[in-house]
């Protein structure tokens, strides 16, 4: 009998531990980030068909098989985790910009993604550590977001080809 009552007891108190947690980090807003990540690539995505979608890199469209392999950025076909991972707060200074351009149907929507290309295994020609993520730059309610975008190595080498020495801000 005591031990039925203990069991109760603890699993009460579990319970009891699981949501006041889950309140407090609701309350918080740590799952906000993820809401405006969804929000930012379901926007992206409104842009995205094979054949009525027109893109951009650095004001150049580009055909074919490089379209193809850029759009599955944004669609994650090919992709074995999503594209879009998490807002970040990344320092930019260092990072080599490309403007992206998606137009169809008369609207179009304007991005860049930001990427240190003279970064191989986390450290640059230099010998110094760097980062090597890719991250989108977008505007979005107003406010300028970042996103940890994951880039195949192929579309990686086609967003070299077209980037320019444009050249992030510390925002």
């Amino acid at each position: 009998m005591n031990n039925n009552l203990f069991t109760k007891i603890f699993i009460f108190i579990w319970l009891f531990s699981f949501l006041f947690i889950l309140i407090t980090l609701i309350s918080l807003g740590a799952f906000k980030e993820d809401i405006d990540v969804k929000n930012i690539k379901d926007k992206i995505l409104e842009y995205i068909d094979e054949k009525d979608t027109e893109i951009y890199l650095e004001n150049q469209k580009i055909e074919g098989k490089e379209k193809e392999i850029i759009n599955e950025i944004f669609t994650g076909e090919n992709y074995d985790v999503s594209p879009f991972q998490e807002q970040v707060s990344s320092d930019l200074k260092d990072m080599k910009g490309i403007e992206i351009k998606l137009k169809r149907k008369n609207t179009e929507i304007n991005f860049e993604i930001f990427k240190n290309f003279d970064c191989v295994d986390s450290k640059d020609s230099k010998g110094n550590i760097c980062d090597m993520d890719d991250i989108l730059k977008i505007s979005y309610n107003g406010q300028i977001k970042k996103i940890n975008l994951y880039v195949a190595d192929e579309a990686n080498e086609i967003l070299k080809k077209y980037c320019t020495q444009n050249f992030g801000q510390s925002n």
